[in-house]
């Protein structure tokens, strides 16, 4: 690839050979042009690690939000109740989802209910998710 710069032709390093070079030019000029595909190859993988950190923390705000939401249906629960329904919820279908998502294991009873143990056996599973 060759690009121009005020007049001169600039090429990389893989299109330069030893008779285009000065003596004295030609180490500083392999040298700077090393030095730039390193700063490339850096900038590269930087920008990957950034994509994996990103991916990270989008998983984590999606457990925390299904988290919050069987919470919710567990404290939506009186004293006295053992069972929540959760047949057409709103809060459960979508912690269903990401639950799906994670192979996280839930279920009904077969009428559209929870127990109250149970929501807390299915949050357990998250919070060590969460820390990997």
């Amino acid at each position: 690839m060759t690009d121009a710069i005020q007049g001169s032709a600039v090429h990389t390093l893989r299109e330069i050979s030893s008779s285009q070079l000065n003596p004295t030019g030609s180490v500083q000029f392999i040298y700077a042009m090393l030095q730039m595909e390193l700063a490339q190859a850096n900038k590269e993988s930087a920008l990957n690690k950034i994509d994996g950190i990103r991916a990270q923390q989008e998983a984590s705000a999606e457990i925390t939000e299904a988290i919050n939401q069987l919470r919710n249906l567990r404290q939506g629960l009186k004293e006295n109740d053992s069972k929540v329904t959760v047949s057409g919820n709103a809060q459960w279908t979508a912690a269903c989802a990401v639950m799906d998502k994670y192979s996280i294991s839930h279920n009904t009873d077969g009428n559209g209910q929870v127990m109250r143990t149970d929501l807390d056996t299915m949050i357990a599973p998250w919070r060590q998710h969460r820390r990997r």
